[in-house]
């Protein structure tokens, strides 16, 4: 599940529309779907391109996301929901340091 306001899911329809005949939105430059070690590749570079000198990975994208709605609500059970977890004690996990 992701949650898209309507001007994202317009850029999106728009963005499919351009290759219709692909079963996939998201795809390489080479027509090809992307695939994890793509995205985990993808995600080194442009830290790196950001001056970021951490050992970054596509899953601290997701902790980022979990801790900064976290700290904007202090709604820990929309903060579980976003992210799909059947337990509330994972989601305290990924925002037990931004308490």
């Amino acid at each position: 599940m992701v949650w898209l306001n309507e001007e994202v899911l317009e850029v999106l329809r728009e963005w499919k529309a351009m290759k219709p005949e692909s079963e996939y939105l998201f795809i390489t430059l080479q027509d090809n779907p992307i695939n994890p070690r793509y995205v985990r590749e993808m995600v080194k570079r442009k830290g790196k391109q950001a001056g970021i000198n951490k050992d970054l990975h596509p899953h601290m994208l997701r902790r980022s996301f979990a801790t900064g709605l976290y700290r904007e609500g202090k709604n820990l059970r929309l903060v579980q929901k976003a992210l799909g977890h059947s337990s509330i004690q994972v989601t305290e996990i990924y925002t037990a340091y931004s308490r």
